[in-house]
């Protein structure tokens, strides 16, 4: 199972969850469904992610230690904190 990672708050607040159904967990947490990555240029784990208002990504979150991938998300102001 994939986890997803949701980091918000001006990058102050983060939470990671497992899910078979990433939009109705997004959905639960306030954050509507937009699409789906396509692009054929990105990681194998980010292609075909959904996407959500609001959040930058899907990105590359890593692996938990048991080997994992994680997708992560941010709101557009700990995308700003986080890349400058």
């Amino acid at each position: 199972m994939t986890k997803f990672q949701i980091v918000t708050n001006s990058a102050s607040q983060s939470e990671r969850f497992d899910t078979f159904d990433p939009v109705a967990a997004f959905a639960a947490r306030g954050f509507q469904h937009i699409g789906t990555q396509n692009a054929t240029h990105l990681r194998k784990e980010l292609q075909g992610q959904p996407q959500f208002a609001g959040l930058t990504g899907p990105m590359w979150g890593g692996t938990d230690p048991d080997g994992t991938p994680v997708i992560r998300y941010e709101d557009w102001e700990s995308y700003k904190v986080l890349s400058s």
